[in-house]
């Protein structure tokens, strides 16, 4: 009974593993029956800079109980792209190349597309500032790209102030709306690569239209022109003057004119924008002066002539002038002064035969002249400063060429301390008649600081060397001329007689001499002898170029 028993468990036992094997055998061969239909890879589509690298994998396989899966590698266009046996693709050059993914022992396969590129790292325009008139257009455009083999080639382009300039998006053509500057950016397209072209939109001038076209003005005197400008609204309104003559007159950026000597010039007046507009004024110089310059007229007030004393320390003696105030002057007001010397053989009032009261009460009264104080000193400054028996003695000449030490320690302090004169350079002049024009050129230089305006009427030699009178010079040639360091004087105005027969060409000498040490000044000659009738002239010139 026992043995019935283990042998009936032993046929159990065998049956149930005869029972397992066969189902895992079945499952086993269940398994090996399914077969792949489908792969999915990490892309499909692949994006590569060239030299660049990338692991292509499969994601997943269909079914997923399948046991087909390995797979193989190969590229279409390895020159393009090449691909290994564990899927590392390698970029090569630029193009496209297709990555086949296979399953082995199948048609079962997937392709990723690789497209090789070469990255754009910069690029250039073919302009980085670009100037358009109004209402005009202009095509903007990509010079060249770095690196030239760079695929990356598509630009767009956009405008910062769409109201200044427009810009198509993809021709880069760009249109002026209005008065402005503003940027266009291009960029290439999935990049963060740009670059800028700075655009100003202009109206140009059409017109320049001047308040005259023919001037004469006086010697050593100034004139601006008035030019406007249309349209008004134009951008650049600079105008540039150009003289035909800058020996007769000077003109400057800003279109001021300033007589030098007598003659003609044509001054052309042209914009800057480019529009090349142009006009021109014709300017003529003159010393003349009107019949009754120097005579009196009904309603004009002439200066007053005060006669008054000072203390010199120079000379050690209380000396006399004769000190001109406006027929209206008032402490409460600054004049501008002027210092007007005598000649050889004269004293403080021998300027008072050339009217100068009269002459300078008559161009005031007409706008022509500002009203100023005229002091009239001895410019004998000796201890005694009368008229000595042989006027070119050392001595007197000596006396002349100190009173520059009068002028500046004693006078001129006096001036300032009992009369109300402005002390300001720009406020202040000197000129002077033969002896004295030799002085005034001498001190003008000198104390540069001081004089903004210099005048010499026949001004009579020894400023320079003269070896027919044995004179050393109170200057060298090469030492007159002006101090760099100090703005130049606004007016340095030198005349004389055509027919002088006292100090002859001496004082073309001294315009020659100002030429070759290139200090601009103002010079003409005017028919007459060494006497009134050129000094007058001259005076009547200075004043109406003087504190302007």
């Amino acid at each position: 009974m026992r043995r019935g028993k283990k042998s009936v468990y032993a046929f159990i036992i065998s049956l149930f593993v005869c029972l397992l094997f066969n189902i895992n055998t079945t499952a086993d061969a269940a398994k090996a029956a399914v077969k792949v239909r489908s792969i999915k890879l990490s892309k499909t589509k692949l994006t590569l800079e060239k030299g660049s690298k990338y692991k292509l994998k499969v994601k997943s396989y269909k079914p997923k109980m399948t046991t087909q899966r390995k797979v193989t590698y190969k590229s279409g266009n390895k020159s393009v792209a090449g691909v290994n046996e564990k899927g590392i693709i390698t970029a090569k050059k630029n193009g496209t190349a297709d990555i086949i993914v296979r399953v082995k022992g199948t048609k079962v396969k997937k392709a990723c597309k690789v497209n090789v590129i070469t990255k754009v790292k910069s690029i250039k325009l073919n302009q980085t500032e670009l100037t358009l008139e109004k209402g005009s257009s202009h095509t903007l455009g990509v010079n060249s790209f770095n690196p030239v083999s760079t695929t990356q080639k598509t630009v767009t382009y956009q405008a910062k102030d769409t109201g200044i300039a427009k810009v198509n998006p993809k021709s880069g053509m760009i249109t002026a709306i209005g008065n402005g500057t503003t940027q266009v950016t291009a960029q290439v397209t999935g990049t963060n690569i740009k670059a800028v072209c700075t655009v100003h939109v202009v109206t140009k001038v059409t017109s320049i239209q001047l308040d005259e076209n023919n001037k004469t003005i006086g010697i050593g005197s100034t004139y601006q022109i008035n030019a406007i400008v249309s349209p008004s609204t134009a951008s650049n309104q600079a105008l540039k003057y150009i003289g035909s003559s800058p020996g007769v007159a000077t003109v400057t950026s800003e279109g001021l004119v300033k007589a030098l000597t007598i003659g003609e010039t044509t001054i052309d007046v042209v914009t800057e924008d480019g529009s090349e507009c142009k006009t021109s004024i014709t300017v003529h110089t003159s010393y003349a002066t009107p019949s009754n310059f120097d005579t009196t007229a009904a309603g004009v007030n002439y200066a007053t002539r005060n006669l008054v004393t000072y203390y010199s320390d120079t000379t050690g003696t209380t000396r006399s002038c004769y000190v001109l105030t406006p027929a209206d002057y008032s402490d409460e007001k600054e004049y501008p002064v002027l210092y007007l010397l005598h000649g050889i053989g004269g004293t403080h009032d021998e300027w008072l035969y050339g009217s100068p009261d009269i002459i300078i009460g008559n161009l005031t009264a007409s706008g022509e002249a500002a009203e100023m104080i005229v002091v009239l000193p001895n410019v004998r400054a000796s201890a005694n400063d009368s008229v000595p028996k042989n006027i070119l003695s050392p001595e007197n000449i000596d006396a002349f060429d100190n009173f520059i030490h009068d002028l500046q320690n004693d006078l001129m302090p006096f001036i300032e301390e009992n009369y109300s004169v402005s002390t300001k350079r720009e406020d202040t002049a000197i000129a002077g008649l033969s002896m004295g024009g030799r002085e005034a050129l001498f001190i003008g230089f000198k104390m540069q600081n001081r004089f903004d305006y210099i005048g010499a009427f026949s001004p009579a030699p020894g400023l320079l060397p003269y070896e027919d009178l044995g004179y050393p010079g109170q200057f060298q040639k090469s030492e007159f001329c002006l101090d760099e360091n100090i703005t130049a004087p606004k007016v340095i105005l030198i005349c004389n007689g055509e027919s002088d027969g006292t100090i002859g060409d001496v004082p073309t000498t001294y315009h020659e001499t100002l030429i070759e040490n290139g200090v601009e000044h103002s010079w003409y000659t005017m028919p007459g002898d060494h006497d009134f009738t050129v000094w007058k002239n001259g005076l009547y010139n200075f004043i109406k170029a003087i504190f302007k």
